[in-house]
């Protein structure tokens, strides 16, 4: 198992993301990344969740995923919600994930990424007096 810090720099090559800034919780189930616009829309025949992501200053992207689902999640104040469930390939320093992240409007947040449990169990022990242990690692 390798050791990260309660704040690690992720890539995400699929949304042409690099060095974004996430906040690692462990008390959290799964990982949740902003997304300030999302509908289901259909093209040939098939269905997706058109979603949008404007992280930061970078510039504003829609996606078209195939492959999603509707989830309930409990955030730590106890309230329930549906959100949608996505699947990205992250890179953390030179480990790459296929990881499930829910789509959650994060504006308000200091972090536009959460990663929880369903990411960290297995794979990552926790430091948290340290953090970017793995931001000079990447490529």
């Amino acid at each position: 198992m390798l050791i990260i810090g309660s704040e690690e720099y992720i890539n995400i090559p699929e949304l042409s993301i690099r060095r974004l800034k996430s906040k690692i919780d462990t008390g959290a189930e799964t990982c949740a990344i902003h997304c300030h616009g999302f509908k289901r829309v259909r093209k040939k025949g098939k269905k997706y969740l058109k979603a949008t992501f404007k992280i930061g200053h970078r510039k504003e992207r829609e996606f078209l995923f195939e492959s999603f689902s509707k989830v309930k999640v409990t955030s730590s104040n106890g309230n329930s919600s549906k959100r949608y469930k996505i699947e990205l390939s992250i890179k953390i320093g030179q480990q790459e994930h296929l990881v499930n992240f829910t789509l959650a409007n994060r504006r308000e947040m200091n972090f536009p990424v959460l990663l929880g449990r369903n990411l960290l169990e297995n794979n990552y022990l926790v430091d948290v007096s340290q953090k970017f242990l793995h931001s000079n690692t990447e490529k």
